[in-house]
């Protein structure tokens, strides 16, 4: 039998080495060899579940952060034009004030005067009554008209409001005095109307300070500093007007209140021009807004 199969090796050797059978190699137990018409290579397991690996996401800082960006302009752009319209708001209420101080001025130095000639002159008391009333009520009407626009910027500060009521009763206080004589209610009225003025100025110039916090800083120290000394000055009226009655300080005091009235006829003048002043001041950064937003 082994003879058999010996040649049965050499026979199948021959035929191998003259091509009529191809050449069988041995394969290797329990291995699953790939088929040889499709050929075998590393990127074929790319076609297989390894595919629907996908690569690690981005945690969403970017867009988040983007977003952020966005709103934050959003706000930004809205804060511009809300500064800007308040600024118009202001530079038109700042100016029509301006302009109702300057017709108040007027009719102020001209009652003053008459009042000042019918003291000693009841004849020409009597004269110029009726026209000492027709200044009275258009001083009045001016006060009316700047405690009304005072109200109407109280949305932008609540201390506008209690500024126009107190700069009104001040103006009322004032028409009352020039039309009756000097005596103890005349003293009185004087006192209130003087009263109220320091409370007018000490609410008006703060809220007009804050209305440049953001816009002007040396415009709001100036109405920071318009409101301190305006303070001091009506002290010391007040300070000089109670010594007057002292025997040793009378005289001295009553050169004393001649001088602070020049004073206060200088914090009405500075009062003018800061109005003025601020007007021009918020139209000009209105329109630097404006150039920022082209």
């Amino acid at each position: 039998m082994y003879r058999n199969e010996q040649e049965d090796e050499i026979e199948q050797f021959f035929r191998e080495k003259e091509g009529g059978l191809p050449k069988e190699e041995p394969k290797p137990q329990g291995v699953v060899v790939p088929d040889q018409a499709v050929p075998f290579h590393p990127r074929s397991f790319e076609d297989g579940p390894q595919q629907q690996i996908m690569p690690e996401r981005n945690l969403g800082y970017s867009d988040s952060s983007q977003r952020r960006d966005y709103y934050e302009q959003l706000r930004e752009e809205a804060e511009h034009i809300e500064r800007e319209n308040n600024c118009r708001e202001y530079s038109k209420r700042y100016m029509q004030m301006f302009i109702i101080l300057i017709a108040n001025v007027f009719f102020n130095i001209i009652g003053l005067i008459l009042s000042r000639i019918g003291a000693n002159d009841a004849q020409f008391r009597k004269d110029t009554f009726v026209f000492t009333i027709v200044l009275a009520i258009g001083s009045v009407m001016c006060y009316a008209l700047f405690g009304l626009v005072l109200v109407m910027l109280s949305h932008f500060n609540m201390d506008f409001r209690p500024a126009g009521m107190f700069f009104v009763l001040s103006g009322i206080c004032q028409a009352v005095a020039r039309v009756i004589p000097g005596n103890t209610l005349y003293f009185f009225i004087t006192i209130a109307q003087s009263v109220f003025a320091v409370l007018y100025v000490l609410k008006f110039a703060s809220a007009a300070s804050s209305s440049f916090d953001k816009v002007a800083l040396y415009m709001s120290s100036a109405w920071e500093t318009f409101r301190k000394v305006y303070m001091y000055v009506y002290i010391a009226t007040a300070a000089a007007t109670i010594l007057t009655f002292m025997p040793v300080f009378g005289l001295i005091m009553i050169y004393a209140l001649l001088a602070l009235a020049f004073v206060a006829i200088g914090l009405e003048i500075w009062q003018i021009l800061l109005l003025l002043r601020s007007s021009v001041i918020m139209k000009q950064y209105t329109s630097v807004v404006v150039a920022k937003g082209n």
